[in-house]
């Protein structure tokens, strides 16, 4: 009887050193990014909780300018040039922008998110760093669906507080799982869409 209990108890030891191992295996380490992972929009933590400014993110007369990548390989580039940032409510700043062909548009700082009635689809809980010819920030990854044609696409927009357009939008075929983000510089896939910041001049 004796060695039976020895045995058992033996058993429960294991069962709990494993349980402790499985638990701490996903600490700090489960903050590297992951292809194609998905965030709970309910989390409490997460970077669309505190989405907003404390200051003007950029002075009057800054110069942000973009390069389109289209699907059959095609380029062009746009450029807007900020004027007039007004302080909003809740921590939000209008800005309005002239584009170099004489147009003009009133965007928001920090970049708006999808309406608060639907979830926020984000790869991830926190901000992510991402690199475009412009530099590095600091991004929230957000992701939709897309269809063109018969293929299903999904498109990624990296939204930095910052700044009022997009830093980075990428679009690609969903079953083309090794194009997670898009080439740092180069030709892009046949079929794939990139838009991205190129270029940020302060006066």
């Amino acid at each position: 009887m004796s060695n039976r209990v020895a045995a058992m108890v033996s058993l429960f030891l294991l069962a709990a050193t494993g349980c402790s191992r499985s638990h701490s295996s996903g600490g700090a380490g489960g903050a590297v990014e992951q292809p194609w992972s998905h965030a709970w929009s309910g989390d409490p933590n997460g970077w669309w909780t505190s989405w907003k400014l404390e200051k003007a993110p950029f002075p009057e007369g800054t110069r942000f300018e973009f390069e389109t990548i289209e699907m059959d390989g095609s380029r062009g580039t746009s450029a807007w040039v900020a004027r007039s940032p007004t302080p909003g409510p809740g921590g939000m700043f209008w800005i309005e922008f002239t584009g170099d062909d004489g147009s003009s548009q009133r965007l928001i700082a920090p970049p708006p998110l999808p309406s608060s009635a639907g979830p926020i689809l984000s790869r991830n809980e926190k901000l992510v760093s991402v690199t475009t010819p412009a530099g590095t920030f600091l991004a929230g990854r957000l992701w939709r669906s897309d269809r063109y044609g018969d293929i299903h696409y999904e498109t990624d927009e990296w939204l930095a507080p910052g700044i009022s357009f997009p830093v980075q939008t990428w679009s690609r075929p969903v079953s083309e799982k090794q194009l997670y983000d898009p080439p740092l510089e180069g030709s892009i896939p046949s079929g794939t869409r990139l838009r991205r910041l190129i270029r940020m001049q302060k006066p």
